[in-house]
């Protein structure tokens, strides 16, 4: 397989963390405190794993009420961690699994899921999902007696996007979020 046992274990663990997060805490996160030691008591997670993993998609946008702070989520990155859920679950099931799966998982509806992996760069088929790990090679154009001077100034391998390394983070492209409808 891609990762080994150790791997697999810490997808799992990060993909039921973000998916605790996604269910119970579906706009804000109220602490007693305004720090992220609150927050981390709160969630009961270490204050370490706090501030990398939660503090990306909740904010703390300063407004308080006496003690207690309300750390919030945009629509946006209510988004951004439903993609990551999804490419958790793409990560654990060896980069390939069932549309219908995913959509039952994050509570949500399959065209979304499709839609999601879509923007993903996912290779749907049916209703199976792979996440793409390798780019597909470009085709060198034939070079044929006519067009001697319409030569590709890449064929000879230079400097072009296949020799980047594929990684999961580069698997995270931009979202245009007109294009998403979000919830």
């Amino acid at each position: 397989t891609f990762m080994g046992r150790e791997g697999a274990l810490k997808a799992l663990s990060l993909y039921e963390t973000y998916k605790y997060l996604y269910v119970h805490y579906s706009r804000s996160i109220k602490t007693e405190g305004h720090d992220y030691e609150s927050l981390a008591k709160t969630l009961d997670l270490p204050v370490g794993f706090v501030q990398i993993a939660v503090v990306k998609f909740f904010k703390n946008p300063g407004t308080y009420k006496g003690k207690r702070a309300f750390w919030e989520i945009s629509k946006q990155d209510r988004l951004s961690l439903k993609l990551h859920l999804i490419v958790l679950i793409l990560t654990v099931e060896n980069f390939n699994a069932s549309a219908k799966v995913i959509a039952e998982e994050l509570s949500i509806d399959t065209v979304e899921v499709k839609k999601l992996c879509r923007e993903l760069g996912c290779d749907l088929g049916g209703d199976r999902v792979r996440l793409l790990l390798k780019r597909p090679r470009k085709r060198k154009a034939v070079a044929t007696s006519d067009s001697d001077d319409d030569t590709d100034d890449d064929a000879d391998g230079g400097d072009d996007e296949s020799n980047v390394p594929i990684t999961l983070e580069t698997k995270f492209p931009q979202i245009q979020l007109k294009r998403i409808r979000t919830r």
